[in-house]
């Protein structure tokens, strides 16, 4: 709403209406439409004059794709056979876990025609909305098995994304001084990019089978420096990389952990004399570099203050430990905890007749490494610790009567705070701090993971 500047009322616009969500199912005329699958991942879009009469369109989601190098599920379109007087867009919308290993340019989209799967060529990119986008003629293309006219009553094909180009492992986490295996699979052409190995359809179809390795050339690179050439911007400090197979080659990590952490492997594919190089794919992939040994401090700083405490006290409470991680990535050796406390300034009575003030001296703080393991998934510690909190302090003091006389009295220290089976996801020096503790003090809680590996930075 906004007001009238003329005549001071209040003015009312409406908001202007959303646009009704594209339906999976729908029957679509000569002035053109579109459905989309119900997770909303690939979109067909008729333009108007594609089809002379009303017909009805659908997709049916299937959590399974069988295609080679499959991403997402695959979707039944229906019906078969339909020809489009001018082309339809089929569009896919990718997500993160799509480029796991690829890149937008490498996705592609294929149906299946009886056990075969084939790419539909001629689409483009936008990387801004993350859409593959392809023409297609039919809702079953034709291919190089089957003839250029399809009959209606064809059944109707699956479709689904695809990965033309794709590294193994897609991400990664080694031991200092470990070695990792790397293969590039390859199975043609993606859908975004002119013809790759094998020869392209007329109608824009290309069969998916995995490209011989010795067709191709591969290019090896380890954080932007090329496998055989000088050593990257931090020397062998980066590891290196030998190629053993013309689609292999073996990561060795170096013997501390490398400034760029994770490093980047990219390698570069063309096909073997190409005269046009710029035809070449791009595929790479993360390798996270983990010490063995490390080691975990927590400090537990506490304030009691006046008047919300019976005196005027600090202290500060320490806990260190080790551990280490096996060729598994899996927690072990795990070591007993070391605990510590440091009183900063002696205990002042907040009342004027408390004297004679003596802190009883309570619990450590404490915490036990149950277990845990590096998640390289989500590149990070996931650790289950055992926590132990110590309770607030007690004192011993006496009470100072009206006539100087004194009267022995204690003030009980607060039980333990035990918080069992805490699960933390951590990454190398990263720090957890304010825990909810119930204490009626100013305090403050860090908890550091580190690494330990003797001779390095």
């Amino acid at each position: 709403s906004s007001i009238d500047n003329l005549s001071g009322d209040p003015v009312v616009t409406p908001i202007a209406p959303l646009p009704p969500a594209t339906p999976s199912s729908a029957t679509i005329g000569p002035a053109g439409g579109s459905i989309r699958s119900d997770d909303g991942r690939l979109t067909l879009r008729v333009p108007a004059g594609a089809l002379a009469s009303s017909t009805s369109l659908s997709f049916v989601t299937d959590p399974a794709n069988d295609a080679p190098q499959a991403t997402g599920p695959s979707y039944t379109l229906s019906p078969g056979g339909l020809a489009f007087s001018r082309p339809a867009l089929l569009e896919l919308r990718y997500g993160r876990n799509d480029l796991f290993g690829t890149a937008p340019g490498a996705l592609g989209i294929a149906f299946k025609d009886g056990s075969t799967w084939y790419v539909v060529t001629g689409g483009s990119i936008n990387p801004a909305a993350h859409t593959l986008t392809v023409p297609i003629g039919s809702t079953s293309p034709a291919t190089s098995a089957t003839s250029t006219t399809r009959l209606a009553a064809d059944a109707p094909h699956k479709w689904g994304g695809f990965k033309s180009i794709q590294i193994f492992p897609k991400k990664a986490a080694i031991l200092t001084g470990g070695k990792l295996t790397l293969v590039v699979l390859d199975v043609g052409d993606s859908s975004a990019e002119r013809p790759w190995v094998k020869s392209v359809a007329p109608n824009g179809t290309s069969p998916l089978s995995f490209v011989d390795p010795s067709r191709i050339t591969y290019a090896w690179y380890l954080n932007g420096a090329p496998e055989h050439g000088a050593p990257g911007p931090h020397g062998l400090a980066d590891g290196y990389l030998l190629s053993f197979a013309p689609n292999n080659a073996d990561y060795f990590a170096p013997d501390c952990p490398p400034r760029s952490n994770p490093v980047i492997i990219k390698v570069d594919l063309g096909v073997r004399d190409d005269p046009f190089p710029r035809h070449s794919k791009s595929v790479w992939c993360s390798v996270r570099v983990l010490p063995k040994d490390w080691e975990f401090s927590a400090t537990l700083d506490e304030h009691y203050l006046c008047p919300l405490w019976f005196a005027d006290d600090h202290v500060i409470y320490g806990a260190t430990g080790r551990f280490s991680l096996d060729e598994k990535l899996s927690i072990t050796g795990i070591q007993p905890t070391v605990s510590k406390k440091l009183f900063v300034t002696d205990p002042k009575a907040c009342e004027k007749d408390n004297v004679d003030v003596v802190r009883k001296v309570g619990d450590n703080l404490f915490f036990g490494i149950k277990g845990g393991f590096w998640d390289v998934e989500k590149d990070q510690l996931d650790l289950v610790m055992d926590w132990s909190f110590p309770g607030s302090l007690g004192y011993n003091y006496n009470l100072l009567g009206t006539d100087g006389s004194k009267f022995p009295e204690e003030f009980d220290p607060g039980p333990n705070i035990r918080v069992p089976d805490v699960e933390y996801l951590l990454s190398d020096g990263q720090r957890v701090s304010s825990l909810p503790l119930p204490l009626a003090l100013d305090f403050t809680f860090s908890f550091h993971l580190d690494h330990v590996a003797p001779g390095c930075p």
